[in-house]
Order: C-alpha cells, then structure tokens, then sequence
C-alpha cells in the first residue's frame, strides 16, 4: 500500500454529500483530498480536510465537464478520481475508459443501469421482471384516469415524481377519488407513479459492490423522523435485519451492480417482507452515520479502486443523531435525564467542531443574503 494515496472529488460544489465524503477521508492519514467544484465558495473550500481546491465554470454533464476533470486530474496527477454525487458519478461512468487514463476509478455501474434505478418506474418494471419484492406501481400517463386503472393497486397510495428523491414531492391519498380530484389538476400527469403505500416502516441499506456482490454494507432504521412526512430520519439506528439483507443481496446481483447506492426500503409487517422502494446511485446524506457506526464507505471505495484488499467490514449497531437536533437532544439528556442520544460521539458534532468552517461560511452566507435582501440589493 502507498504511503499516501491522492483523491479528487470531481463534483465538490454539493452542500452535503461532498463535504461528508470529504470528512470520511479524513479518518484516513495517508489520504490527500483534492476538490474540484463548479461553485467557487462550496463548503469544501473551507474544509480544513481538503489540500487544494480548484473551481471551474462549466454548466451541465458533458464531454465539457469531462474535460475539465481531466485536466485538472493531469495537474494533479492523483491515484484516484472519486465522483460522488449523481450526475458526476454517471459521467464518469459513460466515459469511463478516458477517466481511467488519468486514474483509478471507484467501482461503477453503467450510465444505462444508473438511468434505470432512477427511474422509479423502470426501476418498478425491472423488480417485477426479478420477482424482487415491490410495492404495487403504475405509471400515470397523460390520459385520464378512472377506478379501473387503479384495480392493481391497494389503497392508501402515494403518488410519486419519477425522479425525485429525498421524499421531495410525495403526496399521501386515502382513497381512488382523492387521488382523481388531484391529477385532474397536474400539467405533466405523465412524471409520476403511483405506489401502494405499505403497512409498516421505513428502513434503509447502504451499500458499495463491485460486479454484483457486496463489498460492505450497513443497515439503518428511523429512530427520530425527519421534520416533514417522507423526509430522510433525524436519528437513525444501525441494525441488522435479515430480510433487508436477502433482498438486497438479492437486488444487487440481479442488477450485477458496482459502486455506492442507498436503496429505500418498507418493511411490510403484514406481509413479513422487506420491499425495495427506491435505489440512489450515489453518496447518502447518513453517511457520516456509516462513518461512525464503523464503515468507511469512501476510503473502501478508493481501496477497492486501488485493488487493494481489505477484510469485510463490519458495522456496531448504535444510535446516530444528525447535528442539527443533537444540540437539543443533549442539552435534555444532561438537564433531563432523556437517553435518546446515548454518547456525543454517535452524533455529527464532533465532525463540526474540528471543522468548523464550512458550516460558519453557510451561515456568514445565510446571514449576508437576508441583510442585502432586506436593503434591496440584488445578489
């Protein structure tokens, strides 16, 4: 193994997942993290993680893009070129033999395959074809909707954007005639499906694999629930669930996958079954959870690009808090007695507080924005 091994994040500019895969690498001493962003003030730059930040300004995923990466990759000559959110990560993947002559590459699925599991109706289609456990899904097309295309389906249902995540845009109906009375209503009836909702709870796998097989993996449940209905959890614990762990290893060699994913999970608890929901193909906002619960996803994924071995990891089944209600939750743990938060450690502050630049930047920007806002200046 070297002695130091060089990363570039070709995809910096993100407020989230960047900045998280940025801190995972810092666990790593030999780890030397170059950024490259679009957005010339991304909470990367003021990483003290990061060694050298580059900016650039081209718009979109492209061949332009692609060549940006490349020369900033010959510059700096790293080991590994490490995408991380969504539309790098399948640009990559496209023109994935140019990347690999200026470095290693992470595994990775194809541009196709990507497209497919962010597609919540192929993705749907793809499911029902495995005979991989699924909720009920129809595809809403442009004409008019009556009872009869909604016999395959069991109500309560959600109706869902075709490629949203993040629980954005969901909404819940009880019954065939609300739902009507909405679509009745859309400009683009054709951008959603329509699921049956399932009886049970949420649960979550994150995995990286390399040709189908499981390379590491943790399995996490809502604890505290996001803010707002269908929103990622607040608090999460790390857990081992048999049945998510079959289906999942079952969806990921049927779609011969490689690379990072965060696949959506229902337990149906009617039916004793764990459903596939969703796949994102990308770095998740729990990742730094992952971090703490022992499974360093990002340094793994340049180990594995590196071909570098590695024993299977494995995860300690704890509680994580996100930072933005563990304040609260320990101030109440040390006022109140309340055992929600069992150590400080199993929550996003420590990243915070020996890095604490980027976060103060987003509010020194937050604050800025709203002063020359309210004095009417354009920004």
């Amino acid at each position: 193994m070297k002695d130091k091994i060089s990363v570039l994040i070709p995809d910096g500019e993100g407020d989230d997942f960047a900045l998280k895969v940025l801190r995972c690498l810092a666990q790593v001493p030999n780890i030397r993290v170059h950024v490259l962003a679009r957005d010339s003030q991304a909470p990367t730059k003021f990483s003290r993680h990061r060694a050298e930040f580059f900016t650039h300004t081209v718009d979109g995923f492209d061949e332009k893009r692609l060549d940006v990466i490349l020369q900033t990759a010959k510059q700096i000559k790293p080991d590994v070129i490490l995408p991380v959110d969504q539309p790098t990560i399948r640009l990559i993947a496209k023109y994935q033999s140019e990347a690999q002559s200026a470095a290693a590459l992470p595994p990775l699925a194809s541009a196709e395959l990507i497209d497919l599991v962010s597609d919540k109706w192929f993705l749907a289609e793809f499911l029902k074809k495995e005979n991989i456990p699924h909720p009920a899904t129809i595809l809403y097309k442009d004409d008019p909707l009556n009872a009869q295309s909604f016999e395959s389906l069991s109500f309560p249902v959600l109706l869902k954007p075709l490629d949203s995540s993040g629980g954005v845009g969901i909404v819940y109906f009880n019954n065939s005639t609300e739902l009507s009375e909405y679509l009745k209503k859309q400009n683009q009836p054709e951008r959603f499906v329509i699921q049956s909702f399932v009886q049970g709870y949420d649960i979550d796998c994150s995995v990286l694999c390399q040709d189908g097989e499981i390379l590491a993996y943790t399995i996490q449940k809502a604890f505290i629930a996001g803010k707002q209905q269908f929103m990622p959890a607040d608090s999460i614990d790390f857990l081992y669930h048999e049945r998510v762990h079959t289906v999942v290893k079952q969806l990921m060699r049927s779609l011969n996958w490689s690379g990072v994913a965060h696949i959506d999970l229902r337990y149906d608890e009617i039916e004793a079954e764990a459903k596939i929901i969703e796949i994102n193909p990308r770095y998740w906002g729990s990742l730094l959870g992952s971090l703490v619960a022992g499974i360093n996803f990002p340094h793994l994924a340049c180990l594995t690009s590196m071909k570098i071995n590695y024993p299977t990891p494995n995860y300690q089944f704890i509680r994580y808090t996100k930072p933005e209600i563990a304040v609260n939750l320990l101030i109440n743990k040390y006022l109140k007695g309340d055992r929600t938060i069992q150590k400080f450690s199993d929550t996003g502050l420590p990243f915070i507080l020996r890095d604490p630049s980027p976060e103060l930047h987003k509010e020194y920007a937050k604050i800025s924005k709203k002063i020359f806002q309210k004095a009417g200046v354009k920004i």
